[in-house]
């Protein structure tokens, strides 16, 4: 079933198409206002729950401090529920955590969040959720990063199992795999990566 609503993981509420204003006149190519080029989701599953971790880079251009605002899907159907647990905060220019707030959508199947970014300078942001599953499928949207209109420098893809779950399909495919008798990690690198399919894992 395919979500409905937007199927965006930030979509701007506001516009920041353009770039610092500064030196116009010699600056040939401008870089985006906002830039996300970094990610690191780690998918963890078990019979009946689906969690997520998120870690997110996001990079601003602009000599202007400013609260950006954001939407975040969540993937949900008939035998996925909208999430039980979200926990979001973010790492300051010192490295301190600061815990973020939202509004819950369910009925349109995302939250709506603001993350302060310090001119000229980079946040690292976290979004960890669960979600109950009632299938032996779990799904993440990552084809969200289109909306950027560019691919991202890196991205990390890591899925955590059981060590008996038979894996009938996961995508991005891991290209290395570790664990022992009773958890199994899976792990794919990307550099330059633009999603063409959600991030997924599939079981017997």
């Amino acid at each position: 079933m395919k979500v409905t609503g937007p199927i965006v993981i930030f979509i701007l509420i506001m516009s920041f198409a353009i770039a610092d204003n500064t030196d116009k006149k010699s600056e040939a190519i401008r870089k985006p206002a906002i830039d996300f080029y970094q990610e690191e989701i780690t998918l963890i599953v078990n019979d009946t729950i689906s969690r997520v971790e998120g870690v997110y880079h996001i990079k601003n251009n602009t000599s202007k401090s400013l609260n950006l605002p954001l939407v975040f899907p969540f993937y949900v159907d008939s035998l996925t529920d909208f999430p039980h647990l979200i926990e979001i905060f973010y790492e300051d220019s010192l490295g301190v955590k600061r815990n973020a707030g939202y509004r819950g959508y369910p009925e349109r199947k995302m939250i709506r969040l603001s993350v302060p970014v310090v001119a000229d300078s980079s946040v690292t942001w976290h979004l960890n959720y669960e979600q109950r599953i009632k299938s032996k499928r779990a799904v993440y949207i990552i084809t969200s990063t289109n909306v950027w209109s560019k691919p991202l420098d890196k991205a990390t893809y890591t899925y955590i199992a059981p060590a008996d779950f038979e894996i009938a399909e996961i995508w991005p495919e891991p290209d290395t795999s570790y664990g022992d008798s009773l958890i199994t990690y899976r792990r794919c690198i990307k550099f330059d990566f633009l999603p063409s399919r959600e991030m997924e894992i599939n079981w017997k």
